[in-house]
């Protein structure tokens, strides 16, 4: 099998040299490294610790020196690097159109069963990927499949792009169980080909965290997200301390899920800019995920520190589509499920005392009978309590000094001279005194 280096490192030496030449350099295309592999998956294509801008800006000075030259094989592999990175920068229809053009290219100077053909054809499935649209990108990776497996020794690392890509629509559709086959075969090519020490490895194992953290398998997925993050390149990196905070959010971890976040934030933030919407809307994902899962502080916290405009609703990018599928909506372990439902049962206990307290406590508010306060009104309202109207008093005879009720004067005292009787005095003197 001839040998050859991922496009990793020779992306890294191409940047270098382009850095250092001028523009006329005759350096080789992202895209035609080896006859091995050119790693298209548009995550891996960031040039190490680079970021997208100084990518972008060596893409196009060879883009525009190979065009010059009517060099067009150099064209369509440069095409495709350019399409890759605008579908990294969220501009999936230029990153479409030039794929496309770089694929119908290669199809007029190569024919359609070309291994070099399978390059474009993952590049263009990868664009769908990003677009959502994974009925197409399945279709053009089962034909780069199909390309592949005629030489599997020479085009073995194509075909575990090709696999891994498979991997993902799968997943980003939600059909897990298909899933797994295609991301065990590009791990298990992966690292045959390159050892299990290379970044490209570390995205199989991204993968398959995501497939293992969507079954509840959090310890797997763990395992191979650690493993990811010690040997993948930046934004691979990136990607997967963002899978882990996620991970650790849904096991309770507060504390670990915040530095795994803050550390994939900051290196993610780099790579693709401050102003990427992609970088905006996996930050709003994660205060959504920390809500979900009851870390309602650190959900506010985080909140309040995003633009006021804003919404946890912001269209994700690929990357922020597999992670609420695989983790955010991961089913909740154990010790969580018993507290959310401590909390309900709290709550419920309260809104029904609440209402209780609302509804019967007027029956229990001046009534002595517990009868309820409007019969016990009209059980003891009394005639002579009703207001007298001025009529009414203008009506009634003339009441005579000396026409006391009989009943009354029975019980009251004589009157002697138009005045009441004095009650008979006290005795003065003590019934004891001291001396006594």
């Amino acid at each position: 099998m001839r040998t050859g280096k991922p496009i990793l490192l020779s992306i890294g030496s191409l940047m270098f040299i382009g850095s250092i030449c001028p523009t006329s350099v005759n350096a080789q295309p992202l895209s035609a490294k080896t006859d091995l592999t050119v790693l298209m998956d548009a995550d891996r294509l960031h040039i190490g610790a680079q970021n997208l801008d100084y990518a972008e800006t060596i893409v196009n000075r060879l883009l525009l020196d190979s065009a010059q030259k009517g060099d067009d094989e150099k064209t369509a592999s440069y095409l495709t690097d350019r399409g890759l990175l605008y579908a990294l920068q969220s501009d999936l229809k230029s990153a479409q159109q030039l794929c496309t053009q770089a694929l119908e290219t290669r199809k007029r100077l190569r024919g359609p069963s070309d291994p070099i053909l399978a390059e474009s054809l993952n590049a263009v499935s990868t664009v769908a990927l990003y677009s959502q649209d994974d009925v197409n990108s399945e279709q053009y990776a089962n034909a780069a499949i199909l390309v592949e497996e005629k030489d599997t020794e020479r085009n073995a690392l194509r075909l575990a792009d090709s696999y891994d890509i498979l991997s993902r629509a799968y997943l980003d559709e939600g059909k897990f169980a298909k899933a797994e086959a295609p991301a065990v075969k590009a791990w298990q090519i992966r690292v045959h080909v390159l050892g299990p020490v290379n970044p490209a490895v570390s995205q199989s194992l991204y993968t398959l965290a995501l497939y293992h953290a969507q079954k509840g398998e959090f310890e797997k997925s763990h395992n191979c997200l650690e493993e990811s993050i010690t040997h993948a390149d930046s934004l691979q990196k990136s990607t997967s301390l963002l899978a882990q905070a996620m991970l650790f959010a849904a096991q309770g971890k507060v504390e670990e899920s915040r530095k795994s976040y803050e550390q994939g934030i900051k290196i993610k933030q780099f790579v693709v800019g401050e102003k990427n919407p992609a970088l905006l809307a996996v930050k709003s994902l994660y205060v959504k995920s920390l809500w979900n899962h009851q870390h309602w502080s650190d959900a506010l916290e985080l909140r309040s520190a995003l633009p006021a405009s804003s919404q946890l609703a912001r269209a994700l990018d690929l990357d922020g589509r597999l992670l609420q599928r695989s983790f955010s909506q991961a089913a909740v372990p154990q010790h969580m499920e018993l507290k959310n439902l401590a909390i309900v049962l709290t709550l419920i206990v309260i809104a029904l005392g609440f209402m209780t307290l609302i509804l019967l406590a007027p029956q229990f508010i001046y009534m002595p009978n517990g009868s309820g306060l409007i019969e016990f009104l009209r059980t003891t309202r009394r005639e002579d309590l009703k207001p007298t109207r001025c009529e009414d008093l203008l009506k009634q005879p003339q009441l005579k000094a000396d026409s006391t009720p009989k009943s009354t004067s029975a019980q009251m005292p004589q009157a002697q001279s138009g005045k009441l009787a004095l009650l008979p005095q006290r005795e003065t003197k003590p019934h004891w005194t001291p001396e006594e």
